[in-house]
């Protein structure tokens, strides 16, 4: 059982990826905004984060930024429209663990995720 959190303004897709989590039996935290992520992260320690780009208040970016300053190392999946793969890529650069396109492919993402937890 992984812990799992979930950052991004988009709320269907939130609920998606919780179905998604809670069927696999993980522990699943919402966020939906840059502060929401940041208290979040640093209580619970999840050990993966999705992490949208396109957010109230900081974006994703700058949220990806602040936690790769802390302690706490968590593997951290992008979440990005199709047509935002520059900043995806960008994100890579700046320590994101990987990266998935919306709308989620599931089974990609479960290959991912045991990518990063390996």
């Amino acid at each position: 059982m992984n812990k799992v959190l979930v950052v991004d303004d988009d709320v269907m897709s939130c609920e998606l990826l919780e179905k998604f989590f809670t069927m696999q039996g993980d522990d699943i935290y919402m966020a939906y905004d840059d502060i929401q992520a940041s208290e979040i992260a640093m209580s619970v320690k999840p050990d993966i984060i999705l992490l949208g780009v396109t957010m109230l208040g900081e974006d994703g970016l700058a949220v990806l930024r602040r936690l790769r300053e802390s302690e706490h190392k968590v593997a951290i999946i992008i979440l990005t429209a199709a047509k935002n793969i520059e900043i995806a890529k960008k994100a890579l650069k700046m320590g994101a663990t990987d990266y998935l396109t919306k709308p989620v492919n599931f089974a990609l993402l479960e290959q991912k995720i045991a990518s990063c937890l390996m």
